[in-house]
């Protein structure tokens, strides 16, 4: 009786870390998409781009 509690505490605490894992998988993944996110709406990639597409049009009005 012993042994087959025994097993069955490590099959739990197997799942309950396989869990775990999962959850921590899939909250970094959140983490990592909103992080994503806010860095396009920061102002350093805003200015970035801006600063991309006017050198380009200077150069495309400098052609013309």
């Amino acid at each position: 009786n012993g042994k087959l509690l025994k097993l069955t505490h490590s099959k739990i605490e197997f799942f309950s870390v396989v869990i775990d894992g999962l959850f921590t998988a899939v909250k970094n993944f959140y983490r990592f998409k909103s992080a994503k996110k806010e860095m396009k709406n920061s102002l350093p990639y805003l200015t970035s781009k801006l600063f991309w597409y006017k050198k380009f049009n200077k150069k495309y009005e400098d052609k013309y």
